[in-house]
């Protein structure tokens, strides 16, 4: 009996793959399992470690139940940029993750693997943060997985011009997701599929700028939905593989540029009492080019009220501003007598 409960401690099951719980000691504000260690502090009692630097190791860091002088760890947060600058790491698994992780692994350049879990886990990146910027060719980054059930914010720059990243968009994304920051996809071009967001605060200027493989978007009801620009960046600029977004909120603004070079994309449609300030027809004009190069539109579907503040024919005007012959059709489910209210695809 006393084998199997070693064996039960030491040992969990995650999507029906063994993980080998990992054995730590604590000194001199250090902890260490032989081949890592890492500076930070630790509180027994509450089982909780902060780690805020890394003195030695190399290869893989798992940090998976792991447990500190024979006693398991409850909270695990990493503060500061733990591993900046780091070329040793290669592969970082952690779960009962806390807190916010704001530029810890910015240019560890050998780093292909993220894989993060934990309730408590509420922030990748930082506003305002630096996160992956400018490490584009430098960044090795492969995979990234998420499953943080309160992760509400992917902060700035938090993916920036990691070319090789793969897998899905929703792997990283979750529902839960509420804000998501400036940069913070640029230039993904190998990341794939879609997302769906649950309540949606803030899309950041160039969010998704250049990851041409996105497919699909759903940004779930925010109080506010705001697509921030920055100079004539567009927040999906260049996503040539999207094709179907829903928009969900009580109001909302779109930037110029926004979906500017998505080529493919063929439905938008707007569940919005408010819809975007057309009185400024400057925003949604060939000259700000919102959607520029969208050739490929075919119908914009308003599921709420249709803006009172233009009339159809600047309406339709706005939405056909395109290289593409054939315009694309104005759907309404209210106003204008000839529109008709159609379902969304997603």
């Amino acid at each position: 009996m006393n084998i199997v409960k070693k064996l039960l401690a030491f040992s969990i099951v995650i999507c029906g793959a063994a993980v080998s719980a990992s054995e730590w000691s604590y000194s001199s504000n250090a902890v260490s399992d032989g081949n890592w260690t890492l500076g930070g502090t630790w509180n027994a009692e509450a089982g909780a470690l902060t780690i805020t630097g890394c003195s030695a190791g190399s290869g893989v860091l798992d940090l998976r139940d792991m447990s500190v002088n024979g006693v398991p760890v409850a909270e695990l947060r990493l503060e500061g940029t733990v591993f900046r600058n780091n070329t040793a790491i290669t592969e970082f698994h952690a779960n009962r993750l806390c807190g916010a992780l704001k530029g810890t692994f910015n240019f560890a350049t050998k780093l292909t693997t993220i894989d993060l879990a934990g309730s408590g886990l509420t922030e990748i990146g930082d506003v305002g943060g630096l996160g992956f910027a400018e490490a584009e060719a430098r960044s090795s980054l492969k995979t990234v997985r998420t499953d943080c059930p309160n992760l509400c914010i992917i902060g700035d720059y938090a993916f920036n011009r990691c070319p090789e990243l793969e897998g899905a968009f929703s792997d990283i994304i979750r529902p839960c997701v509420t804000n998501i920051g400036r940069s913070a996809f640029y230039g993904c071009k190998k990341l794939t599929g879609g997302f769906a967001l649950d309540k949606t605060d803030r899309l950041g200027a160039q969010a998704f700028q250049n990851a041409s493989q996105l497919e699909y978007v759903r940004l779930g009801k925010g109080a506010a939905t705001t697509f921030e620009r920055k100079s004539q960046d567009g927040n999906f600029e260049g996503c040539a593989g999207l094709t179907n977004v829903v928009i969900e909120a009580d109001s909302f603004t779109m930037a110029a540029c926004t979906f500017y070079r998505c080529s493919a994309l063929k439905h938008l449609e707007l569940v919005v009492p408010e819809v975007i300030p057309f009185a400024e027809k400057k925003e949604l004009n060939r000259t700000n080019l919102t959607f520029g190069y969208c050739d490929q539109m075919k119908e914009v579907v308003f599921a709420g009220p249709a803006p009172d503040s233009v009339g159809f024919d600047t309406l339709l005007t706005a939405f056909s501003a395109t290289d593409g012959e054939k315009p694309c059709t104005i759907y309404a489910s209210k106003r204008q007598s000839g529109w008709r209210e159609v379902a969304s695809p997603l």
